[in-house]
């Protein structure tokens, strides 16, 4: 499970309500040996603010997130390499103010693959 948090903080007990929802969810689904792990997003990494949440959830900064992703997509097939790459690409620009190689939607729409997209979906 994954709580985003880029420009909020989290309110009383949020978090764990979450953790009691997953729980509930596990009894009901008869999933109750199965492993979560609780990830607390924000842009720096912070960690949240409870003691008690911060031995349950694991912080994660979106620097980190986007070098998960960019190393996953590394061996992806195509298109998920490519919309991984696009994922990374605007968590840099627009979530850290790091500029990116892909700024641009007309690049986009240079990929092979996009143009088949753009090309089905579009309305007759």
């Amino acid at each position: 499970m994954v709580e985003n948090k880029i420009d909020a903080g989290e309110h009383a007990s949020q978090l764990s309500a979450y953790e009691q929802a997953l729980w509930q969810w596990a009894r009901q689904n008869r999933r109750l040996s199965f492993e979560a792990k609780l990830i607390f997003l924000t842009p720096e990494g912070r960690p949240p603010d409870s003691r008690a949440d911060q031995q349950l959830w694991v912080a994660m900064g979106y620097k980190d997130l986007a070098a998960a992703l960019a190393q996953a997509g590394r061996d992806a097939p195509e298109p998920g390499r490519t919309l991984l790459m696009l994922y990374v690409s605007t968590i840099l620009k627009e979530i850290l103010g790091i500029a990116s190689r892909i700024d641009e939607v007309d690049s986009v729409k240079q990929l092979p693959f996009m143009k088949s997209v753009i090309d089905q979906g579009s309305p007759s």
